[in-house]
């Protein structure tokens, strides 16, 4: 149900009212798809964490998809590691060579040297924006883990008290009926 637009001010009111009204209408197309799309996801949570075993099931898919993606992103960083050992072998093996033939190419050791910094400052930047995507990963799935844990001790306190909430009544209906007989 979409909401009413609605203005207390007694002179520009109808204004803008209709001035709301364009604007919902101008975005629903944009935001009605991501709207649908999170009640989705959130029906889906919500089906898939129905009793504490289902709970714990997703728990479960959630750590392995976590094991799944900190596993793949070492492999990752192994590869880059790797691909930066080569790379400055190579730089140092230019340097070397730079450095024996000094005499008479004093220019053009100084800019190999200059790129060879260059390359490394590169290699530098490039692990350190590594790193920061994987602590940004880790803080990432912490926070999930933390909130997806909170609202599933929520939804399990809830499914709790509903429970006691239909044992006193049976409780209550069964004593009931044997005052009846």
């Amino acid at each position: 149900m979409e909401p009413s637009a609605v203005s207390h001010r007694p002179v520009i009111g109808s204004l803008v009212v209709l001035v709301k009204r364009i604007v919902r209408k101008s975005i629903r197309w944009y935001v009605r798809p991501q709207l649908e799309d999170l009640r989705a996801r959130l029906a889906g949570y919500e089906q898939r964490a129905s009793t504490p075993d289902a709970l714990r099931a997703e728990l479960l898919r959630l750590e392995h998809q976590i094991r799944i993606d900190q596993a793949s992103l070492a492999a990752q960083v192994r590869t880059f590691h790797q691909i930066l050992d080569g790379k400055i072998g190579s730089l140092s093996a230019e340097q070397q060579e730079a450095w024996c033939s000094w005499e008479g190419q004093e220019e053009d050791c100084k800019s190999r040297f200059a790129d060879w910094q260059q390359g490394l400052a590169q290699v530098h930047h490039r692990l350190a924006d590594l790193d920061t995507r994987r602590l940004a990963l880790h803080a990432l799935v912490q926070r999930q883990l933390a909130s997806f844990d909170q609202r599933h001790r929520e939804m399990l306190a809830e499914l709790t008290g509903r429970l006691q909430e239909c044992n006193e009544r049976i409780a209550t209906l069964e004593q009931r009926l044997s005052q009846a007989s």
